[in-house]
């Protein structure tokens, strides 16, 4: 069910004029039949729907259909329109001419992959808005930062557009490709649903042509800009998804988990979205063992921070801009917080999911694929020795890229 968003009308029904015809330039009243108005009236009726008509129409011709045509369209026609127009031509306004439907709006793509119970309302930018269950700090933090306008133009240029990182998610999209070599982007064609989309970070950096990408998120401010990108935005808690099982063949996460309040809560209903055959991938968690500090690594970690938060003057200096992010990122505030490989297996494979963990520091690629987990940046190789543990096992991966097959 649809409603409209103006701030007088907040919560009332929308009525068809407002969404099954949004964009339609010839009103209800201008679609009749050949026996209410003259063919002089139906076609200054389309030309006032569709302005560049006829590209041989003069300046003063659209005053002339109504007037019966200017002299160089109205002597009579040719043959063909005073015998009735072409036999291709005059069935349509014989019948009734009804210029062509405009294509649907951004929120009627979006509609049939909701749940026909769900209540959303229609924002004048053509994002649709769920009802949102409750709204903890944690949401409210990735909703500001994420929606702020300097951060999250920074945010959408800077983060998560390396090569390491394109090179990692083409391989993993790749499997949803028949063949493993066909070129392009594996999600072209496909249903896609992008969770914690953000700005439209992986969208913007990966390309292709997904037949449907919707990008979910709770910041308004993010999904301005992810709708210039290419996405269908829905504003909605990753907690309490608004959208039916089963509808995408694939869902993408990518480091969303750690800004949830409940990692375990939004997984599942992650894996509720994807269709048999379809895949979950998600990427840039950080995986807890990894970042547990004790002594003299706790104290080294600590100082990397101090010096990783500049101060400058100004109400948005880098170190506000450093405080609120930390505020979004609630299960990566501190050393030895963050998730587990053991959860992916716990939640996902109740749905019948096949689930493939390759854990991997931030710099290594499509290599992770053959086993290869990269090494991290010396000053974190460091904090790991001096915290008794061996930067090279898996266990000190910075981050865990799931990529989950749905059996049934």
């Amino acid at each position: 069910m649809l409603t409209s968003f103006d701030s007088h009308r907040a919560g009332e029904l929308a009525t068809p004029d407002e969404w099954v015809t949004l964009g339609d330039r010839v009103t209800a009243n201008e679609q009749v039949t050949a026996d209410e108005r003259s063919a002089p009236e139906q076609l200054a009726a389309c030309a006032r729907a569709i302005p560049t008509f006829s590209p041989t129409v003069s300046p003063r011709s659209i005053a002339g259909f109504a007037s019966g045509f200017t002299t160089e369209f109205a002597s009579g026609f040719t043959t063909e329109f005073a015998s009735g127009f072409t036999s291709g031509f005059a069935p349509g306004f014989a019948s009734g001419f009804t210029p062509e439907p405009p294509p649907p709006s951004p929120i009627e793509r979006l509609w049939p992959y909701l749940e026909p119970q769900v209540v959303v309302q229609r924002d004048p930018a053509e994002i649709a808005i769920a009802p949102l269950p409750v709204y903890s700090q944690a949401m409210l933090a990735n909703a500001y930062f994420f929606g702020h306008p300097r951060w999250s133009k920074k945010y959408l240029n800077e983060a998560h557009r390396g090569k390491a990182f394109c090179d990692r998610w083409h391989q993993a999209l790749r499997r949803l490709n028949a063949n493993p070599f066909e070129l392009g982007v594996g999600w072209n064609d496909k249903v896609v649903v992008d969770l914690g989309c953000g700005p439209g970070n992986l969208f913007a950096a990966l390309g292709g042509q997904p037949a449907t990408l919707i990008g979910v998120d709770i910041s308004y401010g993010a999904l301005r800009r992810a709708q210039q990108v290419g996405y269908l935005a829905l504003l909605a808690d990753a907690h309490h998804l608004p959208l039916r099982s089963e509808i995408a063949d694939v869902v993408v996460a990518n480091a969303l988990l750690h800004h949830c309040d409940d990692m375990a809560r939004v997984l599942s209903e992650a894996a509720c979205l994807v269709k048999p055959g379809g895949y979950l991938i998600t990427d840039l968690d950080p995986q807890r063992s990894a970042w547990h500090r004790q002594g003299w690594g706790l104290w080294l970690e600590q100082c990397h921070w101090l010096t990783h938060w500049p101060t400058l003057p100004g109400l948005n200096s880098p170190l506000e801009e450093q405080a609120w992010r930390i505020a979004t990122e609630i299960h990566n505030r501190q050393p030895g917080v963050g998730l587990e490989a053991e959860l992916y297996r716990r939640v996902l494979e109740p749905f019948g999911f096949e689930v493939q963990l390759y854990p991997h520091n931030h710099q290594v690629g499509a290599e992770i694929f053959l086993g290869e987990r990269g090494r991290s940046l010396p000053q974190t190789r460091l904090s790991q020795h001096l915290s008794g543990l061996d930067p090279e096992g898996p266990e000190a991966a910075q981050s865990i890229m799931c990529v989950a097959h749905k059996h049934r």
